[in-house]
């Protein structure tokens, strides 16, 4: 069976400190001080791509792609990018089989300085949401 595009979901969301669905241009920064909130970077950007490939199968990649951020005690956290893959297969009415593969290159990246993120990860689920 071949992949059909009647259903194409794309979406992406980009933040900087003048859009992140706040109306202040200043909402990374501390609105008592000034100075930057810790680990919130000024820009950010994240996108998915979806497509059913059948009736009861779909797949999509996600890209997260982050600035560098200031952490606690002067440290810089990296900016990063990952790639995230994802497919599903609905069983029955009620029962869903889902694969899901992050950090695909197996990036190192940080969200709060010396703590470890996750390397490459899988993850297996099945969900039931009765009818």
């Amino acid at each position: 069976m071949r992949p059909s595009c009647e259903h194409l979901d794309l979406g992406l969301c980009h933040a900087d400190q003048h859009r992140h669905g706040h109306s202040d241009p200043n909402w990374h920064r501390n609105s008592d001080s000034g100075q930057p909130l810790l680990r919130r970077p000024k820009q950010k950007l994240s996108g998915l791509a979806s497509v059913d490939l059948s009736d009861r199968a779909s797949a999509g990649i996600e890209l997260l792609v982050s600035a560098r951020a200031q952490d606690v005690g002067d440290a810089t956290l990296g900016g990063y990018a990952l790639v995230n893959l994802r497919a599903g297969y609905a069983l029955n009415a009620s029962w869903r089989l889902g694969l899901r593969l992050e950090n695909l290159f197996d990036r190192k990246y940080g969200l709060v300085h010396g703590y470890n993120t996750p390397g490459r990860s899988g993850y297996v689920t099945l969900a039931w949401e009765p009818r």
